[in-house]
């Protein structure tokens, strides 16, 4: 073989050793996203219930946790002033579920955190049941953020 054809065997045999690189990558790589997509659903702690269910929790957990600040019915500033409605005549429809989340978990300025006290199936159920008293466009456009 002359120098011109082992130039041009060596080349070929990179490009293919690139082109089997970014195969494995790519697939590699795909497989995971898929496994991070499959895990965020096995780590849900609201999977298995229904959404009745949840809001029945949340009723629960509401009614014992938060309806001496909130209201009975959601319409805030009852024990505490600051304490804001939730029944969607006020702000809380516009922050995300992980946002209010992280407040019922850490607290607020004024308000307890409930992280030690309350589970997280039990922070997603009081959150699910207090959207029930949102209108239907508050609760799509606080779900599309």
């Amino acid at each position: 073989m002359n120098k011109k054809s082992i130039r041009l065997s060596q080349r070929r045999r990179k490009q293919k050793l690139a082109k089997i690189k970014s195969t494995v990558f790519m697939i590699a790589g795909s497989a995971l996203i898929i496994l991070a997509l499959n895990l965020d659903g096995l780590t849900d702690p609201a999977r298995g219930y229904s959404q009745a269910e949840l809001r029945e929790i949340g009723q629960a957990v509401f009614q014992a946790n938060c309806q001496v600040c909130h209201g009975e019915q959601g319409e805030g500033h009852q024990q505490v002033e600051q304490a804001p409605a939730l029944n969607g005549s006020e702000h809380a429809w516009h922050h995300p579920d992980r946002q209010l989340s992280e407040l019922i978990s850490d607290g607020g300025e004024i308000m307890p955190p409930f992280g030690k006290v309350l589970t997280d199936t039990e922070i997603i159920a009081v959150i699910r049941y207090f959207q029930g008293w949102w209108a239907p466009d508050q609760l799509a456009m606080q779900q599309s953020r």
